[in-house]
């Protein structure tokens, strides 16, 4: 691009009256354009990130929906809310575009926005008539704009769908504050429902029970259904306060598309029989981490991978590193993977968690001036051994830091011989054959060797209860020496954690073991840090 087309495209970016900004893979803000500046009251990027310009709901779409876009595409468009000086949260039309990285990784996006048009407040009839309990349209205008959408899409406009929110599991709740505290719980269900909604959604109250929103440019039932899930998500996630202290409820959520001949009551009809189980959160503890929080922490890359070095039990050289992430909370400090790894594998973030600590390692090798090649041991989610793009992620990632595909091993824990089936297998099978390198972590006695997965590993790790017992009590002696055994059957070798002094050292050379980890050899440290 020559000097005069850069000064030009320089010139609208300042001077247009849209957002333009552009952030790093941190999530830190590295440019706003003025008009973006002015209007989201911003004086200095010092410290601005990506979660001082959206709202925390708007997290959880970004990596439902727009990461996954930006992975395949590189791009996406469509409706997103900001936080404006002001005004509040308004609604823009965004598209964006990303910098996208080896492993799955987003190292930079450009975001380009405008208001969005208000198509529902537009075309809003100001004699519609409202429930007077929420606010929201009552049925009989309800079904008007229903019956609008439907004839709308019937003539080749965009496809509708609605998703049903029913309330009668906050019966036991609002029973327990009462009849003017419980009407008040309602109004705060309509009033998140409306915050959901977008500017082209529109909400309303179709009995006693039961609230709706009518959905529009929908691309089929799946996004509908992961709408719903959403708005479910949504209403449930905080707690509702009330004088006698907060009160946490149950709701539940179905989803239908509308079809060339419905009219309202067939939309609501299907909803209510694609109704999912309620959506509940249970009370946390004050301060406690929730989905919300690792979300953005995610975004802003306070998740970092800490790692150990790897031994040769009988050499006392270095053959590797095991990684594992830890959360750098705001305000919690620094969390272990034990107090938020549970909530994390509940959703798909997980699998973005594992390559993060996959990327970040495989830089520690490609760095290392090791004279034989090292590997690595990264974590594997369930969702991660079952997501088809995996093997595709680790070859990139293997290709962009020069490693070889086998030096990249994943970590299968113990607890997925519970939940054993054919797709698992077929899933492991595949990226064997890719040339990973497969670990069966946290092996406790003789009979964890004895299935599927045991016989399709590299590498077989004792838990850190074994290590320790091997170095003094018998029957763990015993057991290591078998363990030992049956992977040598199977060109498997055993490894240990919890290393921690020469004594289990000594017993684990005698019983056989080849390599392991712990605070004999080296406390976990960031990788980053690392020489």
């Amino acid at each position: 691009m020559d000097a005069e087309v850069s000064a030009q495209l320089r010139g609208f970016v300042e001077q247009t009256a849209d957002f333009v900004g552009v952030a790093d893979g941190w999530g830190r803000v590295l440019y706003v354009n003025p008009a973006a500046a002015k209007r989201l009251g911003i004086s200095d990027l010092t410290g601005l990130t990506l979660a001082d310009v959206f709202p925390a709901e708007e997290t959880a779409f970004y990596h439902d929906v727009i990461r996954p876009a930006l992975l395949r595409a590189g791009a996406w468009s469509g409706e997103v809310r900001l936080t404006v000086a002001g005004e509040g949260i308004v609604p823009m039309w965004v598209s964006t575009t990303a910098t996208v990285g080896p492993g799955g990784a987003i190292d930079g996006l450009v975001v380009h926005a405008r208001d969005a048009v208000p198509v529902a407040a537009r075309a809003d009839d100001r004699s519609e008539t409202r429930d007077t309990a929420t606010g929201l349209l009552d049925r009989a205008a309800f079904d008007v704009r229903v019956s609008r959408a439907l004839l709308a899409q019937r003539r080749g406009g965009e496809a509708v769908a609605l998703v049903l929110v029913d309330m009668s599991g906050a019966d036991t709740a609002i029973e327990t504050v009462g009849p003017a505290t419980g009407a008040t719980i309602v109004r705060s269900l309509a009033r998140r429902l409306q915050r959901i909604a977008r500017s082209f959604d529109v909400a309303g109250r179709v009995d006693d029970r039961h609230l709706a929103l009518l959905l529009g440019a929908v691309r089929g039932r799946g996004e509908a259904a992961h709408i719903a899930t959403r708005v479910g998500d949504a209403l449930v996630d905080l707690p509702f306060p009330t004088p006698g202290g907060e009160v946490w409820i149950a709701v539940r959520c179905g989803a239908s598309v509308g079809r060339p001949d419905d009219e309202p009551a067939d939309l609501v009809e299907r909803a209510a029989s694609a109704i999912e189980p309620a959506r509940v959160v249970e009370e946390r503890r004050p301060g406690s981490p929730n989905i919300d929080e690792f979300r953005v922490a995610l975004s802003l890359r306070e998740l970092r991978t800490y790692a150990r070095p790897v031994v040769g039990l009988r050499s006392g050289r270095l053959v590797g590193y095991r990684g594992t992430a830890r959360w750098h909370h705001r305000r919690r400090g620094v969390l272990d993977a034990a107090d938020f790894l549970e909530m994390a594998e509940a959703t798909p973030l997980v699998t973005q968690l594992d390559l993060l600590v996959v990327r970040e390692l495989a830089e520690v090798l490609a760095l290392s001036t090791s004279e034989a090649p090292l590997t690595l041991s990264a974590p594997a989610s369930t969702r991660l051994i079952a997501d088809v793009r995996t093997e595709q992620f680790l070859a990139e990632v293997a290709d962009a830091f020069h490693l070889a595909i086998d030096q990249i091993r994943l970590r299968i824990d113990r607890r997925l011989l519970d939940n054993w089936s054919p797709s698992l297998q077929d899933a492991l099978e595949s990226l064997r054959d890719a040339g990973v390198g497969l670990v069966l972590n946290g092996v406790d006695e003789v009979d964890d060797m004895d299935s599927a997965v045991a016989a399709r590993v590299h590498e077989v790790y004792l838990s850190r209860a074994l290590t320790r017992a091997a170095a003094t009590d018998d029957d763990a002696r015993r057991a290591v020496s078998e363990i030992v055994r049956l992977a040598a059957t199977r060109a498997s070798v055993v490894g240990a954690t919890g290393v921690d002094t020469d004594d289990i050292r000594d017993a684990l050379v005698e019983l056989g073991c080849e390599t392991g980890s712990g605070d004999l050899f080296g406390p976990p440290v960031l990788a980053r840090d690392i020489d």
